[in-house]
């Protein structure tokens, strides 16, 4: 059991996911950085806004579709930024293909909305 605070990223752009990920999060006693669209969060852990932010994130909680910069883009910079970093995608179509993708581009999981919060906690302590 890790005795450090743990920090989850969550990137969505749908505010009623993002809140009930924060709060599920903070049920948990994770601390979170959050997102509101793929743009956003991948202007601040590389634009230099926060450079000691993206080595703080111990998992990623990430939204698949989202406008301008979706899910796929963010997965790959975050994964060669930070290969060992465990990635959770989440997505409305969570088919065979886009599961296959998600983890030839390094995910660990590919969630199904609307989210099964047992599975995904589960997934996150075996992640950590």
């Amino acid at each position: 059991m890790r005795t450090e605070k743990v920090n989850l990223c969550i990137i969505d752009d749908d505010q009623d996911v993002r809140e009930m990920l924060v709060d599920f999060a903070h049920s948990f006693g994770y601390e979170t950085s959050v997102f509101t669209s793929g743009f956003s969060a991948m202007e601040t852990l590389y634009a230099g806004k926060d450079t000691k932010l993206l080595d703080s994130i111990d998992l990623v909680l990430l939204d698949v579709n989202m406008p301008i910069v979706d899910g796929w883009k963010v997965l790959q910079s975050l994964k060669v930024k930070r290969p060992e970093l465990p990635v959770i995608l989440i997505s409305a179509f969570a088919g065979k293909e886009q599961t296959q993708r998600a983890f030839d581009m390094g995910a660990e999981e590919l969630m199904a909305k609307p989210l099964e919060l047992s599975h995904l906690s589960k997934k996150i302590e075996g992640l950590l």
